[in-house]
């Protein structure tokens, strides 16, 4: 598949409030369905960014398209980890770790959403740089 082929890229990557560099978006190459990022801790954090149903130019989704483009052969499918009953649960003090990295695909039989293990970051951060330049321009 290709960068063509993408009808939607999503990503949920935060770690509780405490630990900032949080963000999350949903993107298609029509629109940004919504975009919200913190560079700072916390979800008071002063650059705190939102982005909701906001239409994208062609442009904005190439510059996109773009830094998505060299992690394509680098994506690794997530296979969730079978949860052994005897492990003792774990209470969060200030809200769960997660890490959700989806695109959906064009394919001949319709569309196929697929999660990824989220890449190196040295690959990653320009995908996640572009998609905050481009939330940024739409503000």
């Amino acid at each position: 598949m290709t960068v063509k082929d993408v009808s939607k890229i999503e990503c949920k990557f935060f770690h509780g409030s405490m630990y900032g560099v949080n963000y999350m978006y949903e993107v298609t190459p029509e629109e940004m369905i919504w975009a919200n990022f913190f560079k700072e801790s916390g979800s008071f954090a002063p650059d705190h960014l939102e982005v909701n149903n906001a239409p994208l130019r062609e442009s904005q989704w190439e510059i996109i398209a773009s830094a998505l483009e060299p992690l394509i052969p680098e994506l690794v499918e997530y296979v969730p980890k079978v949860k052994d009953p005897s492990e003792p649960e774990v209470e969060m003090l200030d809200g769960p770790n997660e890490y959700i990295f989806k695109i959906t695909w064009k394919t001949d039989c319709g569309e196929k959403e697929v999660e990824y293990c989220i890449p190196p970051h040295e690959l990653y951060d320009p995908l996640v740089g572009a998609i905050r330049k481009t939330a940024e321009s739409l503000i």
